[in-house]
């Protein structure tokens, strides 16, 4: 658990550690009490906003990644990207921790075995919260793509090539308030 300090305070996954007002504050007036429960409600809020959004992003072409990285941080500064160009190796990250959200495409030639779909069909038999994003060029992804989304508001497909705008516009459907 990272602990980051805001205003002299311990933050640990957003939520800020403040100690118990001295008594002192807790006998002063009315008034008094609301200001400082506003200063701890504003600091939660600072330290909600300090977080670190986390986004999984497995394709194996190596110009997608970057070109995926340079989008996403020139609008959303607030992210935490990791990159994969290997199917397994995407899994073993996300069996270890769950991102904020996944994107995935669907053929990844160095690992056919765990491509894009098998990757989804295993994160929907775990039950998976997060969002996941398919990004495909290939048209009959869409259809698998569809039926995984039927059953999963919080599954999506975005066909290559995509503009940046749509890009941003998946983001923020699934992440909102987040980024």
């Amino acid at each position: 658990m990272d602990a980051v300090a805001v205003s002299g305070m311990n933050v640990k996954n957003g939520f800020a550690l403040v100690r118990r007002p001295s008594s002192a504050v807790e006998k002063a007036a009315p008034g008094a009490k609301r200001i400082l429960s506003g200063m701890i409600a504003d600091t939660l809020v600072l330290a909600n906003k300090t977080s670190l959004v986390r986004i999984v992003i497995a394709d194996d072409e190596g110009w997608f990644l970057e070109m995926m990285e340079m989008s996403i941080r020139a609008k959303f500064k607030n992210v935490n990207l990791q990159m994969f160009q290997d199917g397994e190796k995407a899994w073993q990250e996300l069996s270890q921790a769950g991102p904020n959200l996944l994107i995935t495409d669907d053929i990844m030639a160095q690992n056919p075995e765990l491509n894009g779909q098998n990757l989804v069909r295993r994160l929907v038999e775990r039950k998976v919260a997060y969002p996941i994003i398919v990004v495909s060029g290939w048209p009959p992804t869409e259809k698998w793509v569809e039926r995984y989304a039927n059953q999963n508001p919080q599954i999506a497909f975005l066909r290559k090539p995509f503009t940046q705008e749509q890009l941003y516009a998946e983001l923020s459907k699934h992440l909102g308030s987040q980024l």
